[in-house]
């Protein structure tokens, strides 16, 4: 499990595939990411990282980028909260 917080600034998160290609997801269920202030991205490559996107805790990112190639249907599931203060 990963806990990775961002800057006041802009931050790029990166989940890929390990080993080139041939390996597993880099994000998995469990791990944390804040982006804390700026406006943050998370790019999610392969479809066990979109899959894990699911059940990890990610917070404070704005936008998300999906790069998925996989036979078959692979859902990505995106919560979108706004709270107004």
């Amino acid at each position: 499990m990963q806990s990775l917080t961002g800057t006041a600034g802009n931050d790029l998160f990166i989940a890929g595939i390990t080993g080139g290609g041939a390996g597993g997801p880099t994000l998995t269920a469990g791990d944390m990411i804040n982006g804390a202030g700026g406006t943050d991205t998370i790019t999610l490559y392969g479809a066990a990282n979109a899959a894990a996107f699911a059940t990890a805790n990610v917070t404070n990112v704005e936008v998300v980028k999906a790069q998925v190639q996989a036979a078959g249907a692979t859902a990505l599931n995106v919560l979108i909260a706004c709270v107004f203060t």
